[in-house]
């Protein structure tokens, strides 16, 4: 039951890494060196408090969820963040000392290393990485890790195997994977809104092209909907009815001319709504084109 619980905090504690990295906008560091860097510290700390709540097999022996962490690391934070992170956890392991000791730090090496090759792999086959790939990559992590306990006193492996294989190959890749998901989510939200402000740049940057293209010709040129109300026009056409075009948005023909005047243009855009086609007409003073927003 104690090791149930300890489970569950190392879990919270890297839910806190997915919400600290996502609120406080740590992937919109401008600088990508600098971003790189607080990430890898920011999982570095992550892993060393998940190591202060391990699940003690005896002394100098004990397991937490660090290489899960590291293993998330590798997949979706890339090899500098990684290698900051894999620095500060196996230094502190090595710290920690005891007969796990070195073997600890073999474990956050591997693990980490895991997480790296399946990010190139996924990368350069263009695959999804849904649960089924997060639960698949879960099993492989724990395995990697039991296959290091090899690497222990001989008197020491086959006990600690039999011990942490069961709760280890069937908990952690589900919770490597309900991490991992949280991470997915995480970066596919952010990559829409990447892309949809790159969007609306370019639709920015398209619309005040046209806009600079409509200013500069000499006709008057203005847009209504099909109710008759305008919906903007060019600067040329602001000089002729000596009215701005915040204005003259939402009014009609009636607001701005005379009802002689206002009367012809109705006419004329209800001959050019029943061609629908924009129309050029030459009786007044200076040539207007009109364009219908459908």
């Amino acid at each position: 039951m104690d090791s149930f619980f300890e489970l569950l905090n190392n879990a919270v504690l890297m839910l806190v890494l997915c919400v600290i990295y996502d609120t406080f906008g740590i992937y919109a560091i401008s600088k990508r060196n600098l971003q790189y860097c607080v990430t890898g510290a920011l999982v570095g700390f992550i892993g060393i408090v998940v190591m202060l709540n391990p699940w003690s097999l005896q002394p100098g022996v004990f397991f937490d969820t660090r290489w899960v962490l590291l293993s998330l690391c590798g997949l979706f934070f890339g090899l500098t963040p990684t290698a900051i992170a894999v620095i500060i956890t196996g230094s502190f392991r090595l710290y920690q000392g005891g007969p796990g000791g070195i073997v600890g730090t073999v474990v956050i090496v591997v693990t980490a290393c895991v997480g790296l090759a399946w990010r190139y792999w996924n990368t350069k086959d263009d695959k999804l990485l849904g649960w089924k790939q997060l639960y698949a990559f879960g099993v492989l992590v724990q395995l990697a890790m039991l296959s290091c306990m090899f690497l222990m006193p001989a008197n020491m492996r086959i006990p600690i195997i039999k011990a942490i294989a069961l709760p280890i190959l069937i908990i952690y890749p589900v919770l490597t994977m309900l991490i991992g998901l949280v991470l997915k989510r995480q970066e596919d939200r952010r990559n829409a809104e990447e892309e949809l402000m790159g969007n609306r740049r370019t639709l920015s940057n398209e619309r005040g092209l046209l806009r600079g293209v409509i200013n500069s010709i000499p006709d008057l040129i203005f847009f209504k909907n099909t109710q008759g109300a305008y919906l903007g026009c060019n600067k040329p056409f602001e000089s002729f009815v000596e009215t701005k075009e915040q204005s003259l948005v939402g009014k009609t023909d009636f607001d701005v001319f005379d009802g002689r005047t206002a009367e012809f243009l109705e006419k004329e855009d209800d001959h050019m709504f029943a061609i629908k086609k924009p129309i050029t007409n030459e009786k007044w003073p200076m040539i207007l084109i009109i364009f219908w927003a459908l």
